[in-house]
């Protein structure tokens, strides 16, 4: 079914799109297509694979179980992938934007956005403007793109300690670009020195020709916990790329 709304909630719907007003779309089983147009709608999707368009205003969209594309258009939106393997688009706007559990895409857009991959091996792009960026559990390829941007590592199962499980940040830049481990505890940047037992230490060295090694103790017996590859990346980094407890 196609029409217009105004203001009003829909569900079990196959094609719809929004009106002028605050919309709200409720999904059932079966694959939708549905944009919100104008005003600040809430479009979720349920078991069916979904297309959400927020266009203009400030959107939520949660896409629901299978594998949906979610758009948030111009306006401050927020975009839940859910459960699935989700492509999330934010466009215009600060938006923030939330994988889900499986191997999501996410991109940011034109402003300063803040992705979040949730589970599974995700790929974050930040695009335009100053953007924070959190692979979260699972190996997850990360880029900033244009602007100032943050590559935030909350919890030790963000990124593993071999080639198959470690986060891969792909255009980091020193002296714009941060990598912040506050949240892990990190105090110390000690350079390629060797760990000195102290714990909440990282270090770096190279990896390769082309590309730099961030290893991370957290506990204090030396060994690396965490590791996060920089593609690319061979320049000397300094206390200053990071944000540290």
């Amino acid at each position: 079914n196609t029409g217009e709304a105004a203001g009003d909630s829909y569900a079990a719907i196959e094609q719809y799109r929004g009106g002028n007003f605050d919309d709200t779309f409720v999904l059932d089983g079966s694959n939708a297509d549905v944009r919100g147009m104008d005003g600040n709608d809430t479009l979720t999707g349920g078991a069916g694979r979904n297309s959400l368009y927020g266009d203009a205003g400030d959107d939520r969209l949660n896409g629901g179980d299978e594998r949906d594309r979610l758009v948030g258009g111009t306006g401050d939106d927020i975009l839940d992938g859910g459960s699935g393997i989700d492509r999330l688009y934010g466009d215009a706007g600060e938006d923030i934007l939330r994988g889900g559990l499986d191997n999501d895409f996410l991109r940011g857009g034109a402003d300063g956005d803040v992705l979040n991959g949730g589970g599974g091996n995700d790929r974050l792009y930040g695009d335009n403007g100053n953007d924070i960026l959190i692979g979260s559990v699972g190996r997850d390829f990360l880029f900033g793109g244009v602007g100032d941007d943050i590559f935030r590592f909350t919890q030790q199962a963000d990124s593993g300690t071999t080639a198959s499980t470690r986060d891969t940040i792909w255009d980091f830049v020193s002296g714009s670009d941060d990598i912040d481990l506050t949240n892990l505890g990190v105090t110390d940047f000690i350079g390629s020195a060797a760990f000195t037992g102290a714990g909440n230490e990282v270090r770096s060295s190279a990896s390769g020709s082309q590309n730099t090694l961030l290893e991370i103790d957290l506990d204090g017996d030396t060994v690396a916990d965490m590791t996060i590859l920089l593609k690319g990346f061979t320049a000397a980094l300094d206390v200053n790329d990071f944000l540290l407890a």
